[in-house]
């Protein structure tokens, strides 16, 4: 990736799904610089396209960079066959020019280079290849993405303490519609033991300075007297929690709310007098959002208390909460949810972290919700990462592994599997799945091939696995991919290298550290990328 007066942060790539980072292994087998034969019937296994970024215009630098050209080798990978086989290449012209690669090659050889102008449209295309060897024939066509990724330019956050650094200083995108303009919310870690929800505005121009993050998005009911009425939250222990995963309602739904989880404690101070765990649980909260003053956040989950001999309170785990998007619901009709809990039949037991359903109300009917009923787990076994379809029928999820499921919500014992291991055989450690909601065939997630993170799409409609990052990540990473509710673009944590707009750069570490040839920062900032032009 190029940068040009320390102001380019946005670019597009154009990228196979094969091999690992910038400079891949080749995978087994013949191709390559045109290597082969062995005889027998000729194989075509893999198409190979290496990673590479395509520039475009900026606003700053008086148009700089302009689209430059660029020579990238696309290859077949194949088994049997003679040596002297040859390939027919069927692409998008808009992809570039195809040359040999070198003299001794021709563009009908194994491998060959494509000569970018620069100027290719993001989105998807499909490259296709036909074998040919002593009569015998083989065929086969694969997808790829030219994309456009982008800092969401912003103050960041400054590290409280440098010795004990968050995991991750920024976590958790999701785009919000409101009605002064889109924005995007996040959860924003400066220390371990603060993490808020804050808001910026997408897109911002890099002529203009960064603008401050928002973060007085609701307010909490305090209360520092003993004792609280259940529900208030000691301000000390408000200020150390942490509110994650943010959720907003979509916009049919008639209630303009966000739904979060958080580890403040409705409960602190009937907590204290009581034996309690050792770790404050996740609860899920909800608030009216609105313009003007923030709006009081309200709890719907609590602790289970046990009045025994001992009275001691089970800590029960209620994480990522996300509307039904095809919910409609005015003042007083109920609005469905899902979210993750190892809530279950007893009380005071932890089960595994499932898959739950619930109806939030509006009981008295001022278009605030304010009450969850009819909670019921509807899998056996824990989730990791689920999403909606847009049509609330059919909940994808994710457990880890390859494999991705699809629960059908009126029959949850009906779930089908996909192994998005037959695209890839390195590929596993799935995460953070996240339905496009303009195409439920879309499904967007992160995994780990060979060692390193990526992001994909999974287009099920037309049976294709797209890797859309240009470069890798180490394993640990989490990206947090969310879907624009309306366009193909994807919010996501990155650790692309910001330092340069941070006021007085990152203290900690000194300098960024790089990795497989791109320059990193230590703490992940907000991206996006972009598969379609606006």
């Amino acid at each position: 990736m190029k940068h040009r007066k320390l102001t380019v942060l946005v670019f597009a790539g154009l990228f196979g799904i094969a091999g690992c980072g910038s400079d891949p292994a080749a995978p087994p087998g013949n191709g390559g610089n045109g290597g082969g034969g062995g005889g027998g019937p000729i194989d075509v296994f893999d198409i190979f396209l290496r990673p590479y970024v395509i520039e475009r215009g900026s606003s700053l630098a008086d148009g700089l960079p302009s689209p430059q050209q660029a020579q990238y080798a696309l290859t077949a990978f194949y088994n049997g066959g003679e040596v002297g086989a040859t390939f027919s290449w069927g692409l998008d012209p808009r992809l570039g020019v195809i040359l040999p690669k070198t003299i001794e090659l021709a563009t009908n050889s194994v491998t060959i280079s494509l000569l970018n102008p620069g100027d290719t449209p993001i989105g998807f295309y499909d490259i296709s290849v036909d074998a040919s060897s002593g009569g015998l024939q083989s065929s086969m066509t694969k997808r790829f993405a030219v994309v456009e990724l982008n800092w969401m330019k912003h103050e960041r956050a400054t590290i409280t303490n440098p010795a004990e650094p968050p995991v991750d200083l920024e976590l958790d995108p999701v785009f919000v519609p409101r009605p002064t303009g889109e924005m995007i919310y996040f959860s924003g870690a400066p220390s371990r033991n603060s993490v808020s929800l804050w808001a910026i505005v997408p897109d911002r121009s890099f002529a203009s300075p960064p603008e401050p993050a928002e973060t007085a998005l609701f307010r909490i009911p305090f209360c520092d007297l003993e004792p609280c009425a259940i529900g208030q939250v000691n301000s000390e222990q408000a200020r150390t929690a942490d509110e994650r995963e943010p959720d907003p309602s979509p916009a049919t739904l008639g209630r303009d709310e966000l739904l979060f989880a958080s580890q403040m404690d409705p409960q602190y101070y009937d907590r204290l007098t009581t034996q309690v765990d050792d770790v404050f649980p996740f609860n899920l909260w909800v608030v009216k959002q609105q313009t003007g003053v923030p709006a009081v956040a309200k709890a719907l989950t609590f602790d289970v208390k046990s009045t025994g001999a001992v009275e001691r309170y089970a800590v029960h785990q209620h994480r990522q909460p996300r509307w039904d998007p095809s919910s409609v619901a005015g003042p007083g009709q109920a609005a469905r949810i899902a979210f993750i809990s190892n809530r279950g039949p007893d009380p005071m037991v932890s089960y595994p972290a499932r898959l739950w359903l619930a109806d939030l109300l509006d009981s008295n009917s001022d278009g605030v919700s304010d009450t969850l009923v009819n909670m019921n787990a509807i899998t056996e076994e824990a989730v990791s990462s689920f999403d909606w379809t847009p049509d609330g029928q059919f909940i994808y999820f994710l457990r880890g592994g390859s494999t991705v499921y699809r629960l059908n919500v009126a029959n949850p014992t009906q779930v089908e599997e996909i192994d998005v291991g037959v695209y890839d055989p390195e590929l596993g450690n799935l995460g953070f799945i996240s339905v496009f909601r303009g195409d439920a065939n879309l499904l967007a997630f992160q995994g780990t091939s060979e060692n390193r993170v990526y992001l994909y799409v999974l287009d099920r409609s037309a049976n294709s696995l797209v890797r859309i990052t240009p470069y890798e990540f180490a394993t640990g990473r989490n990206l947090f991919p969310r879907w624009h509710p309306t366009r193909r673009e994807v919010v996501f944590v990155c650790d692309y290298t910001v330092a340069r707009w941070l006021n007085g750069g990152d203290v900690y570490p000194l300098g960024n550290p790089g990795f497989a040839g791109q320059i990193r920062t230590l703490y992940p900032s907000v991206w996006t990328v972009r598969l379609q032009e606006r």
